[in-house]
């Protein structure tokens, strides 16, 4: 595959995995939750995931991250337990992929990766958590992993910081919220418990840092 075609691959494998997720076709029986994420600093994506009695399914997807000039594409990653993902480097000096996560572990794997060797590396997420991904030959390149309990997550749009999750049985739930760099005090907070009534949709925004820590 030439640079170009990797390129469009990874555009529109961030697009897959960025903006809007929804594990299902959204029907008449099911609802849905959309909002807005005000925590911590605009401009930078949240990560929102219901977890809750009778919606945990292991992902079988495999997706891609590459490596091009020094950069992680996508810097954010939104994935339900179960999903393989492939790593690649696409520029022409070595990189490798290191990876730990304060709830798993550190070390969780290193890979090597030569800028001459065209296939990729291969990891499976079983453990639901916030995964951190560095480049030790680069300090710099940094980008993160959220593999959630359930597939039922979306990414918030860059710019208005929204979400929408689609196709949800109706039932009780918690829902759960992730940025870049908060705190895991402010995030626990943060979580609220939701209801999704059948071929409803629901409101569900996460309020400013400010309001959340009771400044």
């Amino acid at each position: 595959m030439n640079r170009q075609k990797r390129l469009t691959t990874v555009a529109l494998l961030s697009l897959a995995t960025g903006v809007f997720s929804s594990p299902t076709l959204p029907s008449e029986a099911n609802g849905s939750v959309g909002g807005y994420v005000g925590l911590g600093e605009a401009g930078v994506q949240s990560v929102v995931y219901l977890e809750g009695d009778g919606l945990a399914t292991v992902g079988n997807d495999t997706i891609l991250i590459d490596q091009i000039e020094r950069i992680y594409t996508p810097h954010l990653t939104t994935i339900p337990k179960g999903t393989t993902i492939e790593f690649l480097n696409s520029d022409p000096f070595l990189h490798n992929v290191y990876c730990f996560s304060d709830n798993v572990g550190a070390g969780i794997f290193n890979y090597a990766m030569p800028h001459f060797v065209r296939r990729g590396k291969f990891y499976t997420f079983e453990e639901p958590g916030i995964y951190v991904l560095l480049c030790n030959v680069h300090p710099k390149m940094e980008a993160f992993i959220v593999v959630t309990p359930t597939p039922y997550a979306a990414t918030t749009d860059l710019e208005t910081g929204e979400y929408r999750i689609d196709g949800i049985p109706p039932g009780r739930y918690r829902a759960h919220v992730w940025k870049e760099r908060m705190s895991r005090e402010i995030l626990d907070v943060a979580t609220k418990d939701l209801e999704v009534e059948s071929g409803r949709h629901s409101r569900l925004n996460f309020q400013p840092i400010e309001s959340v820590a009771g400044d």
